[in-house]
C-alpha cells in the first residue's frame, strides 16, 4: 500500500493549532471493519455519538466532545459520518497535527444520508466545513470506495440521525475556500516557479474551471534541475511551454488508490502517460516518481514528483534548437 505525505502539509500550509491530545484517550477494541449495515432495532436507535462509541471509536468520540460537534449531529441531521478508527488517528504524522481539529472533523461530517450504494465516483458531499466539499471516489467496478482520498473500510452503520462509514485513514488535507488546483499551488512557496510558468502559458483559467483533473507538479527545486536553455525556450515560446504542461494534467480524479500498475491515462495536451507500481511507489513513464500524493483541491487532485515530464516529440524539438548552439545537450 502506497503511504505518501502530502507536499502541502509538509510546507505548513496551515498554521491552527491541534487540540486533541490523543495519548489522554481510552481506546477501545473497535469493530471488524466489513461492508455490512447495522440495522436499528425498536427501542435501541443511537445517535451517530453513541453509535461512534458502541463501535470502539473512542478517540473520535474524544474529538467530537471536546470540539462540541457532538452536540451539533446530535441535534441536528440527518448527517453522514466518514469516522476514522482509533490506529488512523494515531497514524496522524506530528506534521499534521498544527490542523484546526474542528475544521478537520466538520470535513468528515457530510449533510444528508449516503450510503454505500448512494456514493458515485467524483461526486462531491457538502460538508459541515462552510464551502469545502467532500469528493468521493469509486475505483476497482466500485469495490474501492474513497472519502477525501480516503479509503473507506466499514458502511452503513445506522443511527437514527445518519449514517457512519468507517474510514482508514483521517483526512488530513482539507483544500481552502474555493481551493482550485491552481489556488493551492498558488498557496505553497515550493511551487512559485510552477505557478509562474503556468501563467506564462495562459494555463491559469484553465486549472482554475477545468474539472475533476490529476495535476502532477513539480517544485521549485525539480524545475530548476533542467537545463537553463530548456527552461529559456520554454518561456520564450508559451504554445510549447503549453503543451509540456498539460501533459501534467490527467482528466478525472486519481488518487493513489486509483492509479494501478500498467495504467495508461491520456493527458490533457493528447499524449498518454504510463504508470507502473514498484516497491510501492508510483512510476510515470517509467523514471518520475511521485513524491508526495493526494493533495485536495476543489476541482481535482495533486501529487508532487521528482521530474519535469515532457513528451517525446517535445524533447526532441527541444533538442534540435539548442543543439544548434552547443553540441553538449541532454536530458536527464
Amino acid at each position: 500500500m502506497l503511504y505518501i505525505i502530502p507536499l502541502f502539509l509538509i510546507i505548513g500550509c496551515s498554521n491552527a493549532i491541534w487540540m486533541l491530545n490523543l495519548n489522554a484517550v481510552t481506546t477501545e477494541p473497535e469493530a471488524k471493519l466489513e461492508h455490512a449495515a447495522i440495522p436499528i432495532k425498536d427501542g435501541e436507535a443511537k445517535n451517530l455519538v453513541d453509535l461512534a462509541e458502541s463501535l470502539g471509536l473512542s478517540i473520535l468520540v474524544k474529538a467530537l466532545e471536546e470540539t462540541g460537534m457532538d452536540n451539533v449531529i446530535d441535534h441536528e441531521g440527518k448527517f453522514t459520518l466518514f469516522a476514522p478508527t482509533n490506529e488512523a488517528f494515531k497514524r496522524i504524522p506530528e506534521w499534521a497535527k498544527d490542523l484546526p481539529l474542528k475544521e478537520v472533523l466538520r470535513y468528515h461530517i457530510a449533510r444528508g444520508l449516503y450510503y454505500d450504494k448512494d456514493l458515485q465516483n467524483d461526486m462531491k458531499l457538502r460538508t459541515l466545513l462552510t464551502k469545502r466539499d467532500l469528493r468521493i471516489n469509486l475505483y476497482d467496478n466500485g469495490q474501492t470506495i474513497l472519502a477525501g482520498g480516503k479509503r473507506i473500510n466499514g458502511s452503513n452503520y445506522e443511527a437514527h440521525n445518519g449514517v457512519l462509514h468507517l474510514l482508514e485513514d483521517v483526512i488530513v488535507s482539507i483544500p481552502a475556500r474555493h481551493g482550485t488546483v491552481i489556488h493551492q499551488l498558488r498557496r505553497c512557496p515550493v511551487f512559485s516557479d510552477l505557478v509562474e510558468l503556468i501563467d506564462k502559458a495562459g494555463l491559469d483559467e484553465a486549472l482554475q474551471t477545468h474539472g475533476p483533473i490529476t495535476f502532477f507538479a513539480p517544485s521549485n527545486d525539480v524545475i530548476r534541475k533542467l537545463p537553463p536553455d530548456v527552461i529559456k525556450h520554454l518561456v520564450d515560446d508559451p504554445a510549447l511551454l503549453k503543451e509540456v504542461l498539460t501533459y501534467h494534467v490527467l482528466s478525472g480524479t486519481f488518487y493513489s488508490p486509483g492509479i494501478k500498475d500498467g495504467m495508461e491515462g491520456t493527458t490533457m495536451q493528447g499524449k498518454s502517460l504510463i504508470f507502473s507500481i514498484k516497491d510501492g511507489e508510483v512510476i510515470i513513464n517509467s523514471k518520475t516518481k511521485v513524491t508526495s500524493a493526494d493533495s485536495n483541491a476543489s476541482n481535482g487532485v495533486i501529487h508532487s514528483i521528482d521530474n519535469v515530464l515532457i513528451p517525446p516529440q517535445i524533447q526532441a524539438k527541444l533538442k534540435r534548437r539548442i543543439l544548434k548552439k552547443s553540441r553538449a545537450f541532454s536530458f536527464q
